[in-house]
């Protein structure tokens, strides 16, 4: 390994980065979040009680808020970097240099490592704001608003960096799986960090934060709990305050903290043994042979005849009859080539889970609202192609040359994501209907309905998976965790079947609003053209 190379490949990939608008929408963001706490709404405090608002506390309360979301929003902001350069063959062309794949992938580590400092600094500049608007009365400390960033923010942002690159040089975690997987295993490790008492698994600082202001608040005489954190809106009629200069940093906590740079290295080294360097006959390094019954149905592709015969087809002009186009036929295409490549075992998840609601229910038995949930988190994968399947490269021009296509495919795609909504959860439907549960029943309606324009949204709008599998997941994890207005299943007792009704509606208005704007703005820019040169002509002859 030479630092220089390492150097270049880091220093490339962050010039080309910050080039894109991901970056800045994350940036965007994180000062919306900085903006809700400012004004309140979005706090760190521990049970009832919370510092005083001198610079180590302002700067610790945007440190936590920082880590939550770059830990998050930012893995999937900075989980492209390989993927960008073996779609454009920028990686084939560093495969035949002597670059070696450890150099090449810590390079990239590096890369996203910066990316997520330059988004944690917006949270930086908000905290000596915070401090100025909450008129504490404490002067202006810069190493009390480095401090906090230092402990928490730095060492659990090295380890994101190091995750995003094992999982887009892993074989099954390059998927949409490995997105599902990464809410699970976030959530897990929040839990964690919030929890236990195991400084050595708190990835991202909360139990160090914890236990730092714990010792602060008892020397002072406040009675605090040790695993109090609250991140969010909290109100209180009287706040008992205590003063937090900071953390120490012993040797002890140094250590803690620095083991996750370490880790971080450790990956980057694991990913390199999934590395294929962008050679597309290598076979993955881990194979496990699937049964025949539960693997996919492969296309058999036949061989031509002569490899240089080529057969002329005639091509024959529109009719009025084609131009109308087949609605139903296209929602049939769609269902067909949304679950085309699906395994059969999750046929036989869904067909048992369907099965168990259309049982009677009992009193220790799963309800049909609980079942809902599981199968609307089933299929994620499936609905994250809606709205981005179309945009790849080579679907594009296909799809996009057709005549007023987003009238057309985008509501037939819609249709297709509701009836595959509908039809995975026909038996709850069927057990609300049996039972006459109408509320539950407009809940299934919405939620379905919620589902397909969002993934419709979500697709159209960033033109991939990844922004469709992150967010739904986390609002399925929320709505699970009774948050509120947050569930669309009916599971926690919350039905708002109207409102997930009218947010499905604005969500597929605007994938229309765009998808018009994308492949129809050259008519409506024509069109404002003779709109001006007609007022123009008025003008100069009324002149």
């Amino acid at each position: 390994m030479k630092p220089r190379q390492v150097w270049a490949v880091a220093k490339a990939d962050f010039k080309e980065r910050m080039r894109r608008p991901p970056v800045y929408m994350a940036m965007a963001v994180a000062a919306f979040l900085c903006y809700l706490s400012i004004i309140g709404q979005a706090t760190v405090t521990m049970d009832g009680c919370r510092g005083v608002w001198n610079s180590a506390w302002s700067a610790g309360t945007m440190a936590v808020m920082a880590t939550s979301f770059l830990t998050l929003i930012c893995f999937f902001v900075i989980r492209n970097g390989v993927q960008r350069d073996e779609e454009t063959g920028v990686g084939r062309l560093m495969a035949a240099t002597p670059l070696s794949g450890f150099s090449y992938l810590l390079g990239k580590c590096l890369s996203n490592f910066a990316v997520l400092l330059v988004v944690s600094t917006v949270f930086l500049a908000a905290a000596p704001i915070l401090q100025w608007h909450e008129h504490g009365g404490f002067r202006f400390e810069l190493w009390g608003f480095v401090n906090p960033f230092l402990y928490v923010t730095v060492p659990a942002s090295a380890f994101v960096a190091s995750v995003a690159v094992l999982f887009e040089c892993h074989p099954w975690l390059k998927r949409g799986l490995g997105n599902v997987l990464y809410i699970m295993v976030w959530t897990e490790m929040l839990r964690e960090s919030g929890m236990s008492n195991r400084g050595w698994t708190d990835m991202v600082g909360f139990y160090g934060f914890m236990k730092s202001t714990h010792a602060a608040a008892t020397a002072q005489g406040i009675a605090v709990s040790e695993h109090s954190l609250n991140i969010g809106h909290a109100e209180a009629a009287h706040w008992s305050t205590f003063v937090w200069n900071g953390f120490a940093f012993h040797w002890r906590d140094i250590l803690l903290r620095a083991e996750w740079f370490f880790v971080s290295a450790a990956l980057v080294l694991v990913a390199t043994y999934f590395f294929k360097r962008f050679n597309p006959d290598s076979k993955p390094a881990i194979q496990l042979r699937v049964p025949a019954f539960l693997g996919r149905k492969r296309d058999v592709i036949e061989p031509a005849a002569g490899k240089w015969e080529t057969e002329l087809l005639k091509l024959t002009t529109l009719n009025g009859s084609m131009r109308r186009g087949r609605f139903f036929s296209i929602v049939r295409a769609e269902i067909k080539l949304i679950l085309k490549g699906v395994p059969k075992f999750l046929y036989v998840v869904l067909g048992i889970a369907n099965f168990i609601a259309l049982m009677p229910a009992e009193k220790d038995g799963p309800s049909g609202a609980g079942v809902l949930a599981f199968l609307w988190i089933v299929p994620v994968l499936v609905w994250s192609q809606m709205g981005a399947r179309e945009q790849s490269p080579y679907a594009r021009p296909l799809i996009f040359s057709a005549p007023h296509s987003f009238l057309r495919q985008l509501p037939a795609e819609w249709m297709a994501g509701f009836l595959i909504a509908l039809g995975g959860s026909l038996g709850v439907g069927l057990r609300f209907l049996a039972q006459r549960q109408w509320e539950h029943l407009g809940v299934w309606f919405s939620g379905a309905a919620f589902i397909a324009s969002l993934a419709i949204a979500c697709g159209t709008w960033s033109r991939s998976t990844r922004l469709f599998q992150g967010l739904y997941t986390g609002w399925w994890y929320l709505a699970m965790n009774n948050a509120p207005n947050m569930d669309f299943t009916g599971v926690t007792g919350q039905r708002h079947p109207w409102g997930y009704f009218v947010t499905g509606g604005i969500l597929f208005a605007s994938a229309m609003a765009q998808r018009w704007w994308f492949t129809e703005r050259a008519a409506a820019l024509r069109t404002m053209g003779w709109f001006r040169r007609g007022m123009a002509a008025r003008k100069a002859v009324a002149m």
